[in-house]
Parts: C-alpha cells; structure tokens; sequence
C-alpha cells in the first residue's frame, strides 16, 4: 500500500513542510519589508529558500523549505520513473523518463532551492529589476512546465 501510494505521500509530505516554513519566515515582502511571517499575497515561494528574510533578518525557514522542496521533486522523479512503464512505446518512455528526472535534477539544484544568488541580486539591484527577474524566471519555469507535459496527452492515448 505504502509503495502504491509513495508519490502521493511524498507530494502530500513536501506541501506540509512547505507550509511549516511559511511558519517559520520570519517576514518582509516586496510591498512591505517590515511585515512579519509570510504573506501569501505579497510573498514569493521563493523568498523562502533565501539565507536571510526580505526584512534582513535570519531565515529559518531555509532548510525546512529545501526539505520540502527535495520531497516535491523526489515525488515528480518517482512519477517520471513509473509512469513510462504504462507507456507501450519504448523510445517515448525513454525520453519521458529520462527528461522527467532530468528536470526534477535541475529543478532541485539549478532552481531557487539551493541558489546563493538571490541575496547578491537583491542587494545590487532595485526592486524593479528584482521583480523583472522573479516575473521572467517564473514565465520561463511556466513556459518549460507547459512544454514538458504537453506530450502528455499523446502518451495517455497509446495506453
């Protein structure tokens, strides 16, 4: 049951630890950098991944954000491993397997996750070019999201 039910369960355990850390964020926003705790609105998820808080404060929503965060992508990872095994064609199952980790890979290194920049980027930039990265990373993230599983629907007919 534990097995049939695994990425469900590591899906349902990274939103639960990425809830714990909007608990822990110590605060400030882009509209209020003195705000306290994390503001769903005024928040970005990646404001959590930060080694200090929008407001300069110590984050110590770090490291329960990262686990979440290595939970979600462990979750898609597995999905992307056993979801090919319906798939009749071999060589689309290939590309969907290996993409699919692949992403998750660099979703979980290459992304926000365990970035050291975002400090750098904030503090050397004003909060226009702040939000004109967070707005294009995001519609890049989108736009590579929407074209990963666009191929999806064809895989759903050959089953």
């Amino acid at each position: 049951m534990l097995r049939k039910h695994s990425i469900l369960l590591g899906i349902i355990i990274s939103l639960l630890l990425l809830l714990v850390a909007t608990l822990y964020y110590p605060g400030g926003s882009q509209s209020d950098k003195n705000s306290i705790g994390y503001d769903w609105k005024n928040n970005y998820l990646s404001n959590l991944f930060d080694a200090r808080a929008v407001n300069g404060s110590e984050n110590a929503s770090r490291l329960w954000a990262i686990a979440g965060m290595l939970f979600l992508c462990a979750s898609f990872a597995l999905f992307f491993i056993k979801f090919p095994k319906k798939i009749s064609s071999k060589g689309a199952a290939k590309i969907i397997r290996y993409c699919g980790v692949s992403a998750m890979i660099f979703t979980f290194f290459g992304g926000d996750t365990l970035s050291r920049h975002g400090d750098q980027i904030r503090k050397h930039a004003g909060s226009y070019k702040y939000v004109l990265h967070h707005s294009i990373r995001i519609q890049v993230e989108i736009a590579f999201i929407g074209n990963s599983f666009r191929c999806l629907p064809a895989c759903f007919l050959q089953l």
